[in-house]
């Protein structure tokens, strides 16, 4: 009986095996046909991806009389499926309109299945890994860096790959938000040199305490005698952006009335609670300044 056990356990076992190493080679055998989702392309595979694209009759019109280049090959998520894709840059009247393109391919039918067309700027950002700890690194020890966040709490909200399609310029910029703000400053870093290159302000990532400051601002401008008056009780749309002028917080209050049309930016200091300043703000500079303190 204990034999007879054994001999079923064994043939069971030996089935199990079996359909598992099956299953293997079948799984294998359809990731190498038709699904490339757990897989990266192999330079053969990309070299036809870029041939089928460029070879498609609609892709050769949208590159007619342009200048172009095979930017990038890839994957591309369509209706529950992979697909190989080859990412085109496409420019005209000396990179004043660029169009990046988006070309979706079949490997095994050897055909175009969809074409993605969208304009875009000539400085193309993503996600960086490789770099990332050099980059911040470099922004860090940077003097001109050093001189904005000095004093000041803050936090590396992203570190980016970046390449001007215009100048061939390659970089990376970190992102460094002042905390309890909504202010990011955007450093653009030359690796090869090591070094800073640029650093602008903007508004960048999530800050609750940033955002309480920006509702508080709108509700000190909103408030003040002379904005009332501008105002005169007329429909309007504000918003607000926070800047620094050294370690002060400001916070510019737009005010945009519709009729008739004219946008009135009130500068609120945080620390003190008040309008400091208020300007007319026109399609080009500030016609006209209020000073209200």
């Amino acid at each position: 009986m204990k034999k007879i056990r054994a001999m079923i356990c064994l043939v069971i076992g030996c089935l199990l095996v079996g359909i598992v190493i099956a299953s293997f080679f079948q799984g294998r055998q359809n990731q190498q046909k038709g699904d490339y989702s757990a897989r990266r392309l192999t330079e053969e595979e990309k070299a036809e991806v870029i041939k089928i694209a460029l070879d498609n009759a609609s892709v050769k019109g949208m590159l007619k009389g342009k200048e172009y280049k095979v930017h990038s090959t890839g994957m591309w998520l369509e209706e529950n499926r992979t697909y190989p894709d080859a990412t085109i840059y496409a420019w005209e009247d000396n990179w004043t309109r660029i169009t990046m393109i988006d070309v979706l391919v079949d490997l095994d039918k050897k055909n175009v299945v969809g074409i993605v067309e969208r304009p875009i700027g000539p400085v193309i950002l993503k996600g960086a890994t490789e770099g990332r700890e050099e980059a911040i690194g470099i922004a860090l020890d940077s003097e001109i860096v050093k001189e904005k966040i000095e004093g000041l709490e803050y936090r590396i909200e992203e570190v980016c790959a970046f390449e001007n399609l215009k100048t061939g310029e390659k970089g990376m910029q970190v992102y460094i938000h002042i905390n309890g703000t909504k202010v990011t400053y955007v450093a653009s870093i030359n690796l090869t040199e090591r070094r800073v290159v640029e650093i602008a302000e903007s508004e960048r990532g999530i800050d609750k305490i940033g955002e309480e400051k920006s509702a508080k601002a709108v509700d000190i401008a909103l408030d003040d005698p002379r904005v009332k008056e501008k105002m005169g009780g007329k429909q309007c749309i504000v918003t607000a952006r926070q800047r620094l002028i050294g370690k002060k917080l400001v916070t510019d209050v737009y005010i945009e009335i519709k009729e008739p049309r004219i946008t009135y930016v009130a500068t609120v200091d945080m620390e003190e609670g008040k309008v400091i300043e208020m300007n007319e703000l026109t399609s080009q500079w500030f016609s006209k300044a209020y000073e209200t303190s």
